[in-house]
């Protein structure tokens, strides 16, 4: 099966105040802009879609098959013989419809214009967040996943005193951007959006 997906005319809108506010190295506020890029990530995660796109699958055999985004309503079935062949189908009692022949061509909208649920707004304000986020030295559990302090003995008139700082780092595997839906807690308020109903 291959899938051919069309991009949305819009995307859902994540709002400002879920967003961490990033400054560049001058101290000023970095606008984050056209948000899409954190949907297309979401997007290839997760079954359900948000906003209406035309979805075509080619797919090959006999059987019931089950459109795998939700929600899809199918507009147009076709079959191969020697070219493209609108064909009626019947409709499966577990839902799908029922395929007969070779080659077929499914066309469906998918997507609805629904507000995407909290979980799903809260997922992709972490993943923006996370990928938008420099560690901060002044915050710095936040976002680093890998912190190491040297600490060396001060000597104040021939005596130990508590330990005195020398070195800190915070770093991030290298990996880091790969596994961001992991690594950000977006993975999992998307896991029930993984499979379509």
């Amino acid at each position: 099966m291959r899938t051919i997906e069309a991009l949305p005319e819009s995307w859902p809108v994540i709002p400002e105040t879920a967003l961490i506010q990033v400054h560049d190295s001058n101290g000023q506020p970095v606008a984050i802009g056209d948000q899409s890029w954190v949907w297309q990530r979401i997007k290839s995660y997760c079954a359900h879609r948000r906003t209406p796109r035309e979805v075509t699958w080619l797919v090959q055999g006999d059987g019931i098959w089950t459109p795998p985004l939700w929600p899809a309503t199918i507009t147009k079935v076709e079959h191969w013989s020697s070219d493209w062949a609108s064909r009626v189908v019947d409709l499966s009692p577990w839902g799908g419809i029922v395929l007969r022949g070779d080659a077929h061509r499914i066309t469906a909208i998918v997507g609805a214009d629904n507000p995407a649920p909290p979980a799903v707004i809260k997922a992709a304000a972490r993943l923006t967040n996370y990928l938008m986020q420099q560690i901060d030295a002044q915050d710095s559990d936040f976002w680093a996943t890998s912190m190491r302090w040297i600490v060396t003995p001060e000597m104040k008139d021939g005596e130990t005193a508590p330990g005195h700082k020398t070195q800190e780092s915070y770093t991030r595997p290298a990996d880091c951007i790969a596994k961001a839906l992991q690594n950000s807690g977006a993975a999992d308020l998307l896991r029930p959006h993984r499979r379509a109903n």
